[in-house]
């Protein structure tokens, strides 16, 4: 279990700048840089089709079960993606890895609107989650090598939030751009495409970002076979295995459909969904921004269960809500609250983890939360289809797997944070 700083860099980051003071605690390696400038750029990208694509499939007349089969082959994507991601993190530069998955992620994304079948929808949203997926299992490990022990927490927690807050710019600029798109042409599902197609420009951005990456190839020890890894720690991978799974089911039945339920239900427009969603993203990323404090005040386990469990009033509040705003502010405060735990989560992981472990564990968690998202949006849809479109069903649902996550994330991951505790990591 012990996690041992001797990976690359690490080995030169670590103790030894235990007597900086604070302020200097997060100075960034210029490679940290560019990582996060270049995760930014993506991050705009990335919201795109979270804010867009469920609208553009209603306004083509898909019913909801087949709106949910599309969203789910960007998840899909990721599941299958990950263990490969993996493999090639450890054998190859992030630089490469990173700027490949980035021109690819773009090419998809522009291609994605343009599909003439369902199939072939969900075949390229697939494959542009395949490509997410290797961006995203690089980032934690990338990041725990270019970081010190002490300002490690902050510095996850300025990733998740610079990403998230490029992403409100990313959500704005799609509903601004489908509605100027829609008016324009006259046509909602062709202003919708167009606007959709335009997240394959920033990628390419990203990838000459990620091209000025330096990291050499990682250490020898990462070269070892991924099942021997595996089967060596199986014991500390599947403790962060089933509380992850339980909150992504959750989470997957539900969140692909928000764009919906505030149309159907309060007349929202894209922009107004743009609008709201943006506005959930700046609140997120103030949230990430505590994590340093959550964890030095209650330790990495006790802070994701407390901001998971605070998060669930506001979802009750936004099953019942009958006013527009009551709703749009139930939605703000349990996005806030429930994302909070993401840089918690990634530190805590990182730490818990030996070098040659910490791709794989981060794959696995993409790899769950791709699983619930593969299997949420395909039972959300159907119970959509089924009830009339009772959102209030899911909500329901998606708050009880919520607190099942919580008590077993207490069970399995208090154990490896005490361990941690007595090895003084």
């Amino acid at each position: 279990m012990k996690s041992e700083d001797h990976d690359g860099l690490e080995a030169t980051n670590q103790d030894a700048g235990s007597d900086v003071a604070p302020r200097k605690r997060l100075q960034l390696q210029p490679d940290a840089r560019r990582y996060l400038l270049g995760s930014c750029i993506m991050g705009i990208s990335f919201t795109f089709p979270f804010t867009l694509l469920a609208i553009f499939l209603d306004l083509q007349g898909l019913s909801k079960s087949e709106v949910g089969f599309v969203a789910s082959g960007q998840p899909w994507g990721q599941v299958l993606a990950t263990a490969p991601a993996a493999m090639l993190l450890a054998r190859y530069s992030t630089r490469r890895v990173l700027a490949i998955s980035a021109v690819a992620s773009g090419l998809l994304y522009a291609l994605l609107p343009w599909m003439p079948s369902q199939g072939l929808l969900f075949a390229v949203n697939l494959a542009a989650g395949s490509a997410w997926a290797v961006h995203f299992t690089a980032g934690a490990p990338f990041l725990f090598r270019h970081s010190k022990k002490e300002g490690r927490p902050l510095l996850f927690s300025v990733a998740e939030s610079s990403r998230m807050l490029a992403s409100v710019l990313g959500a704005i600029i799609a509903g601004r751009l489908a509605l100027a798109y829609s008016n324009w042409l006259g046509n909602d599902i062709e202003g919708h495409a167009w606007a959709l197609s335009t997240a394959g420009l920033f990628p390419a951005l990203a990838a000459l970002v990620y091209l000025r990456i330096h990291e050499e190839r990682p250490a020898p020890e990462h070269h070892a076979p991924l099942w021997k890894t595996l089967e060596k720690n199986r014991g500390l991978v599947l403790r962060f295995v089933a509380p992850q799974l339980l909150t992504a089911l959750g989470s997957g039945m539900t969140i692909p459909f928000m764009s919906l339920y505030f149309i159907e239900r309060f007349g929202f427009s894209s922009g107004d969904v743009g609008d709201l969603f943006g506005g959930g993203q700046v609140l997120m990323s103030i949230g990430f921004l505590s994590g340093p404090f959550l964890m030095a005040t209650l330790g990495p386990v006790r802070a994701m269960m407390a901001v998971q469990l605070a998060s669930i009033p506001f979802f009750l509040t936004l099953a019942q809500a009958e006013l527009a705003w009551l709703a749009a502010v139930a939605y703000l405060m349990r996005t806030t609250f429930m994302n909070a735990s993401q840089p918690v989560l990634k530190t805590f992981l990182m730490e818990a983890s030996p070098p040659g472990l910490r791709e794989l564990q981060n794959a696995l968690l993409l790899c769950l939360w791709g699983i619930g998202w593969v299997v949420g949006p395909l039972v959300g849809g159907a119970v959509l289809d089924a009830t009339g479109n009772d959102y209030a069903v899911l909500m329901y649902t998606t708050i009880g797997f919520y607190v099942a996550a919580c008590i077993v994330m207490h069970i399995t991951l208090r154990p490896v944070e005490q361990g941690l505790e007595r090895e003084g990591i």
